[in-house]
This record gives structure tokens, sequence and C-alpha cells, in this order.
């Protein structure tokens, strides 16, 4: 009867279905962007640059002391590899220190690489804009900003100088081998890469490096994983660090992600439910004689509550299928081919990490269960109070209205 009653007025029915089916779409959609921003914010800020885990001497990142290095550090690198949750472990020398090319001077920090390593750890060798990845020692790829400050391209001769470890000034030319673009105006303004083996000779430090960036399988178990490698380690000089204490202001920001569902999911099914009301309200209206006629008849408030009720729920349930589909439809659209908005955004820097403008779907259960059990919810809900309304007219006042 509450399936049969729907269509009597197709108009509004598919006008209030129609709604529904646009919310729950459209808020999954919304949850699918959001998923995939969050996945490319944690990818920038790991993959480009910090990695999913870090092992430093204990105290180097509070004051980052060029002294406090770790030496003799290949045994901490064979132990990490074999963890079976490592896919790979790139060892890094850090040195600050001026280069110049002609009269034009720039403070940079240089990090000293393996570079087959680091290419299995971040994607640096991916954002090259010019030229090539290091290969030899020697070279050195620098950020387009820092390039375009000191008119330097590929195969420009840079002169480097730094304090080395034994008091010493170090100087070298280095070669441009490639120019990188991240959209991070701090790594393309201020960083650059160079060979493991070159820096240290430089620095008179052989043997020295000041950290290991890893990358493991799941980023998201990057905590459980490091809190593993330090006791696999079990040395108190050293300090392992997920991505989530090297960024703590990123885990804060994802830590409040979920209470932002909910806060959208409320306001836009209150939205929702407010249009239900009101046409359950309508229907109550319309079919008061309807309803006062039934309840002379022998039936009870309680089932003239439950013929409504039935109604929202059939219509919510309509909508959750529709809806679902049609949302599934925009997410898998927009995974494969992505929402360009480089017309009008540029690349935005935000706590440690870059966003593209382009923005691409992420697939979680999440986004799509909670917008359909609250719609169907928010409709059975919704429908309650005209449901309750019509369930206490009077039969007889009812019967009297035209």
């Amino acid at each position: 009867m509450a399936y049969r009653n729907l269509w009597r007025n197709k108009r509004r029915t598919g006008l209030t279905i129609l709604a529904m089916v646009v919310a729950s779409s459209m808020l999954m959609l919304a949850i699918a962007i959001l998923n995939g921003m969050i996945f490319d914010l944690i990818g920038s800020a790991t993959d480009q640059y910090t990695g999913h885990i870090r092992i430093t001497r204990a105290g180097y990142p509070d004051d980052r002391d060029f002294y406090k290095s770790l030496d003799h550090y290949q045994p901490i690198l064979d132990k990490v590899d074999r963890m079976p949750e490592v896919i790979a472990a790139s060892p890094r020398l850090r040195s600050f220190g001026l280069f110049s090319l002609g009269n034009r001077t720039r403070a940079v920090e240089i990090m000293g690489i393996k570079p087959e390593l680091e290419q299995k750890v971040t994607t640096f060798s991916k954002l090259l804009i010019h030229g090539t990845f290091i290969s030899r020692p020697g070279q050195v790829v620098i950020g387009e900003v820092l390039a375009r400050k000191l008119k330097a391209g590929v195969g420009s001769q840079l002169v480097y100088l730094t304090m080395a470890a034994d008091g010493s000034i170090g100087n070298d030319l280095l070669t441009v081998a490639g120019i990188f673009k991240t959209g991070s105006l701090d790594h393309d303004g201020s960083l650059a890469m160079v060979s493991l083996s070159w820096l240290e000779d430089l620095l008179v430090y052989s043997g020295h490096i000041h950290e290991i960036a890893i990358r493991i399988k799941k980023a998201g178990l990057a905590s459980e994983t490091a809190k593993k490698m330090a006791l696999q380690l079990s040395k108190p000089s050293i300090q392992v660090m997920s991505w989530q204490e090297i960024l703590p202001a990123m885990k804060q920001a994802l830590d409040f992600y979920d209470i932002y569902i909910l806060i959208v999911l409320f306001i836009l099914y209150l939205a929702t439910g407010l249009g239900i009301i009101n046409t359950f309200f309508m229907i109550t209206y319309e079919r008061s004689k309807e309803f006062g006629l039934m309840l002379s008849l022998g039936m009870t408030p309680r089932e003239v509550r439950s013929l409504m009720v039935n109604e929202a729920g059939i219509m919510g349930i309509i909508s959750m299928i529709f809806g679902g589909l049609l949302g599934l439809g925009l997410i898998t659209l927009l995974y494969f081919r992505g929402l360009d908005l480089s017309a009008w955004v540029t690349p935005v820097s935000y706590l440690g990490a870059t966003m593209q403008p382009v923005l691409h779907t992420k697939f979680s259960w999440q986004g799509i269960i909670y917008p359909i059990t609250f719609l169907v919810v928010t409709s059975i809900a919704s429908a309650y109070i005209p449901a309750w309304r019509a369930s206490k007219l009077d039969p007889v006042q009812a019967l009297r209205r035209i």
C-alpha cells in the first residue's frame, strides 16, 4: 500500500527522490575527492622528500647539529632492508652553504644521496622539468626557483662553498644535470641534490650520514612500523620517526578528517531532511480526508504512522540505489580522468606538502556506506513528524474537509 501511494502523485515523488539521489551522489563524490586530496597530500609530503620513516641520531631533528650523524650505518641499512614492510631505504648526508654563478650567490641546502636508492624512496627523479637525474659524482639537480635566481641551466657550472667537518673551507665545482619543480617554494628555491660520495669527500666526513629515509608498503602503517623498527635496532642513540611525527601538523589535520565528514553529512542531510518533512506535511494536508476515513474504518494511529514511514523508507531505498550508482559512476570517472583546475588554480603548498591543481577521487567504503546509510535514516526520521501528526487527526474533523 505504501509503495502504491507513492505513485499517486508521480511528479512530487519523483522530485523528492531526485533531490535525495543528487544529495547522496554528490556527497559520495565530495568524500571521494576529499579522500583523493588527503591521499595526494600524504603522497606529496612523503614521496617527494620526507619518506614514510626517517632514522637519525637522537636529537638531530631538533637542532640539525652537523656532528650529530650516524657513523657505521651500513648494519642499520641491512637490518632495515630485511624487514618485510620496507620497500627501500636511502642514506642522506646534509650540508648548508652557498651556490655561486657569476656574480649571483644563493644560500642552499645540499643533500648527498645514493641516486639508485633515493629513486626507490622519493619521486624527485620524476619531477625533473629539464635534464636528467644525478648519474655520477660532480653533478647536481636543483630546484626551478633556485635555477631562475642563479640564471642557471642544464650544463651550468656552480661553485659550492661550505664548512667541512675538520673546520676547513670546502669548495668545488658542480655541473647542473637537471632542474626539478615540486611546487613547494622551500624545495624549489633552496634544495639541491648531489652524489653522497662527492659530498663525503668535500666535507671530509667519509662514512657519516645524517639520516636514512625509508619507504614502506603502506604509508598508513608508518607509526606501527617505526615502533617495530626502533625495537629491532634497540639503540638509544638512534631515533626512528614516522611521517606522522615528522609532520605533526598534517597528522592533526588528518585526525579531524572523520569529524569533518560527519559535519558535512549533518549539514547536507539536514537540508535534505527539511525537504522531506515539507513533502510529507503536504501529503498529510492533501490526504487528511483519506487518513480520517482510514481511522474511522478502524486503522490504528500506529498503522497510519507506519504507512507514512514505510513510504519514506521506500523512497530512501530507491534513492539509495540510484544515488549509489550515480555516485560510483562519478567517482570512477574522476578517478581515471581527474578534474583539472590548473586554468584557475596553481599548486598549493600545505603543511609541508604540495597539492597539485588536478583533483582525483579515492574510493573508500566509508565514503559509500556513510552517505547511503544516512540517507535512509534521514528519510525515515524526517517522515516521522508528519506521520505522527497524521495519526493524531480527528476522523470527524478530517472527513469534513473538502
